[in-house]
């Protein structure tokens, strides 16, 4: 089974990001947290997580939410977004150690690939 940590600050984004994973991947399950310590823990676990998705919000933020993430599971796959299509912010996160970027604005089957 599919496991996925849904990570942001607002539940209701966080509720429709594992909502949107369970649909396109039957069964698949998700963990949220509220902030990246909180995820960083829960990765730290015993839960076998597949994916983090984690949101990011401003390019001075963004090394200080992954980096905790990467530590904490290095060879967990990381796909950041945001609810701006930034180029700026996605060469931050990229660099800062997520495999993707997607922007919330962006259709549904992009995030299928």
């Amino acid at each position: 089974m599919l496991k996925v940590l849904v990570i942001g600050a607002q539940p209701i984004v966080r509720d429709a990001w594992g909502r949107l994973v369970a649909q396109l991947e039957e069964g698949a399950a998700w963990l949220d947290a509220e902030d990246a310590a909180t995820g960083a823990a829960l990765l730290a676990g015993p839960d076998e997580v597949a994916l983090v998705i984690v949101e990011v919000r401003a390019q001075s933020d963004v090394t200080a939410v992954i980096e905790p993430l990467r530590a904490a599971r290095p060879a967990c796959p990381l796909l950041a977004v945001a609810a701006e299509d930034d180029a700026a912010l996605a060469r931050a996160a990229l660099g800062a150690g997520a495999r993707g970027f997607v922007s919330t604005r962006a259709p549904l089957p992009v995030l299928r690939e």
